[in-house]
């Protein structure tokens, strides 16, 4: 099946794209939306998304236009500018023995332009990052380049917009336009062919994975060794549930695989486990969803409820919201809705002042461990809270009728005797039939 992919951008960069996707040999037709300006970007996107079956956006700044207006309905990405686009001009610019460290730089964070420099041995130290908001004008932007320059604080400016490009030329001023490499290009191209692909399957087979690195330090030397390790495991991982990775930036990267492969009961702990040999320092989130889109959301969900731990941990969320985790070393798994639509579990949860979330969590305890009694200290180890927030859950849920306290247990000869609770959720449905 073809896959319809609607590319909105400039023309210089709609030309890139067009000559990369000459040499893919997958099913797939552009259908190309140019424009002259970023402000055409929101009828563009309108027209193109009910003639294709995915938006690619050939940068940030259009794809982030489209998304604060709120009118995208189909998956979407974009093209970023990533430190490796700046090789071509900063070889141009050693040809031309123009500094380095006297350049005015948009569209690309600090973080990719260092990581560039490590890698090329290039130390920049006084380099100037403009950051670009999506309502500023061309005009503006090419402003800010030229008073760098015209105040002799720089000698190059580099910019990601091409009107911005044309602007300062016109200006006298030494100016490079920046492009995405080929292999961004094809490499986006893919992403976007794969979520065709599966977008038009039968949505429950659709399941997305995102992990994320934790670091202090995200151009570090020895971060980026890291980086490339992690990178190699997921790779691994991509193979054996044949899926494809995608890197997000430094420190996210996204796996698109098909439900058959990663259903098992097994496969979080699995993945955990080998991940985990690599470095404890990462979160990661399954989503499922009847759409690429929604599994998307599911796993980001997902993800950032295990980046609340700390260490490796890992959540999934199911189609219909539920989560189940974390799947972490020593931690109890549970699996709960996140936004509960069960009417007992939300009339539980508005009597107690509780959010049906946590009443889910208790409920899902309760079953999995297939026990209702619990000191606070056992309380707190399952749901991996606090004693004291234990403590006051369990006098909340006493105080609402659902828990009564039905010993005293003395862990030592000496101190106080601790409460057991004894939690009993079916009391709504004996109160309901009186």
């Amino acid at each position: 099946m073809t896959v319809k992919i609607g590319v909105i951008g400039p023309q210089d960069s709609i030309d890139l794209v067009k000559d990369v996707a000459e040499g893919i040999k997958e099913n797939l037709e552009l259908v190309l939306g140019v424009y002259k300006s970023k402000d055409e970007t929101v009828e563009l996107t309108k027209k193109l998304q009910n003639e294709t079956d995915v938006l690619l956006y050939t940068g940030n700044i259009p794809y982030r236009t489209a998304v604060r207006s709120g009118i995208i309905t189909k998956p979407a990405l974009y093209i970023p500018m990533i430190g490796t686009s700046l090789a071509r001009i900063l070889w141009d610019m050693k040809d031309k023995d123009l500094p380095y460290n006297r350049m005015s730089i948009d569209t690309i964070n600090l973080s990719d332009v260092l990581e560039i420099g490590d890698e090329l041995g290039i130390d920049f130290k006084r380099i100037k990052i403009i950051d670009f908001d999506p309502e500023e004008t061309y005009e503006g932007l090419a402003e800010k380049h030229a008073k760098l320059a015209l105040n002799k604080n720089t000698d190059v400016a580099i910019t990601g917009l091409s009107t911005t490009y044309r602007i300062l030329k016109e200006k006298g001023i030494c100016t490079y336009r920046i492009h995405p490499t080929q292999y961004l290009v094809k490499e986006h191209l893919l992403k976007a062919i794969y979520i065709g692909d599966a977008n038009n399957q039968r949505s429950s087979q659709v399941t997305v994975m995102i992990f994320k690195l934790h670091c202090d330090e995200c151009i570090d030397y020895q971060f980026l060794k890291l980086r490339n390790r992690f990178e190699h495991g997921l790779i691994e991982l991509a193979n054996k549930v044949f899926g494809s990775l995608f890197p997000q930036g430094q420190v996210e990267f996204m796996i698109f695989t098909t439900r058959g492969v990663v259903e098992t009961e097994k496969m979080p702990s699995e993945v955990l486990n080998m991940l985990s040999k690599i470095t404890e320092n990462f979160s990661g989130g399954l989503g499922y969803g009847h759409t690429v889109y929604r599994a998307e959301m599911n796993a980001r969900m997902a993800l950032n409820r295990a980046m609340s731990y700390k260490g490796a941990c890992l959540y999934k969320m199911e189609i219909d919201g539920c989560l189940t985790g974390p799947f972490r070393e020593g931690q109890r798994t549970l699996s709960y809705q996140l936004q509960e639509t069960d009417n007992k579990i939300k009339k539980i949860a508005e009597n107690l002042g509780l959010s049906t979330a946590y009443v889910g969590k208790i409920e899902s305890l309760i079953r999995t461990t297939n026990n209702r009694r619990f000191s606070a200290e056992e309380f707190a180890s399952s749901l991996d809270i606090s004693p004291r927030s234990a403590r006051r859950i369990l006098n909340k849920i006493l105080d609402g009728g659902y828990a009564e306290v039905v010993a005293h247990e003395s862990p030592k000869k000496t101190g106080r005797p601790r409460k057991i609770f004894s939690i009993d959720f079916n009391y709504f449905d004996h109160s309901e039939n009186q």
